[in-house]
């Protein structure tokens, strides 16, 4: 049988351990981490249609591959930041927004939280309803300035050729999200 003063040895190390791997958590940057699990996500869901930058490989896993191109993965990240505000913009207009068919730039969208007002370089939106389907689109990391909204031309089976909640990035930088009603903001694949 243990005896107590063992029991109490052993209950005052482990308590002693968590003190002090807490204090060591708390110095640790989760920042990292965050954007090493975006990049994983923006490989899923954003698709890149420029030659020069295909989806990447990464040779020996993520974190390895994080400590080697810090840059590619933050730039990863804030794609699917966009991603994640394009969805939930266009999953807002779809269930509060006004029907029909129209073009509009975020800012003008009514009851709309600011957050969902700017892609991560902080540019406003265009936003273009069809019916049942909604296309947001982002001038991306390159644009200079919000795109001029009014100069979104689209039909319906233009909208049609695109998928469904993938964030597709045009050789130019520009981001295009299709949202339908209906269809969840992010589905798993199936087993």
């Amino acid at each position: 049988m243990w005896s107590v003063a063992f029991l109490s040895a052993l209950a005052l190390l482990v308590v002693w351990q968590y003190v002090a791997f807490g204090r060591g958590l708390r110095s640790i940057s989760v920042e990292p981490f965050v954007t090493i699990v975006k990049k994983a996500a923006s490989d899923v869901v954003v698709a890149k249609q420029s030659p020069s930058s295909s989806q990447s490989t990464l040779p020996a896993g993520y974190l390895l591959a994080y400590e080697q191109n810090r840059e590619g993965f933050n730039a990863d990240a804030k794609l699917f930041d966009a991603w994640l505000t394009a969805s939930q913009l266009g999953t807002f207009v779809l269930e509060r927004g006004p029907n029909g068919n129209w073009v509009r730039n975020s800012s003008a969208i009514e009851h709309l939280e600011p957050k969902f007002r700017l892609d991560p370089w902080g540019h406003s939106l265009c936003v273009l309803r069809r019916g049942d389907s909604v296309l947001v689109i982002s001038g991306g990391p390159y644009a200079p300035s919000s795109p001029v909204c009014m100069n979104v031309r689209m039909t319906d089976e233009d909208l049609a050729a695109f998928p469904h909640k993938k964030l597709l990035q045009t050789p130019a930088g520009s981001l295009v999200l299709v949202v339908g009603k209906g269809a969840p903001v992010f589905t798993q694949p199936a087993k």
